[in-house]
């Protein structure tokens, strides 16, 4: 999980530790994947996740962007496949998870796209050559999110095929701004079972 935003667009707030619906950001998340995944590594600027009780690595270039980050968390990884996401997606379904660990068996990466863009913060990676990849494409200056994925088998995965498994995209909301965080509060009212 990269963790490492500084969520300057809500004033600063780590965006992993907000509540939506009655639990943290964070606590859905790990909700979700952790029954499917061996181990967590959450790959962090800070300790603020500290009192989580997971692994947290140290981004070793925390603002020279994403790529950086997730080469620290595939490498802080142990298994064969990693399952990336963002600390602010609360909305993870398992469905869609599972459908994407079953593909990327033949694949080095599984990326979804919506709305025609690729989704790196919500895809899986094949830890040995994506890492190599991801070394070479920074090595060459090259730091975009997705500089790295023409050296691999890529499986894309396309908006029907997602909306089989996670019929609203919800795994792919985030919560960038106040408004998101409205709006995924009414998601949570209408998703999760009666209090």
């Amino acid at each position: 999980m990269l963790a490492g935003g500084h969520g300057s667009r809500l004033g600063g707030v780590n965006k992993a530790l907000l509540t939506v619906g009655t639990q943290r950001i964070v606590d859905r998340a790990l909700q979700a994947v952790q029954p499917l995944v061996d181990d967590v590594a959450i790959v962090v600027n800070d300790d603020a996740l500290a009192p989580l009780n997971l692994p947290l690595f140290h981004d070793s270039s925390p603002h020279a962007g994403v790529l950086p980050a997730l080469l620290t968390g595939l490498k802080a990884s142990s298994a064969e496949l990693c399952l990336v996401t963002a600390c602010d997606m609360p909305f993870i379904q398992v469905p869609l998870v599972t459908h994407m660990f079953e593909l990327c068996k033949d694949y080095d990466v599984c990326l979804p796209y919506t709305d025609g863009r690729p989704e790196p913060m919500f895809s899986v990676y094949r830890r040995d050559p994506c890492i190599q990849a991801i070394q070479e494409a920074l090595d060459r200056g090259q730091m975009r999110m997705i500089a790295f994925l023409d050296d691999l088998k890529v499986a894309r995965l396309e908006e029907p095929e997602l909306k089989v498994h996670d019929p609203e995209l919800l795994s792919f909301f985030n919560v960038n701004e106040p408004d998101d965080l409205a709006t995924a509060q009414e998601i949570a009212a209408r998703l999760d079972p009666a209090r």
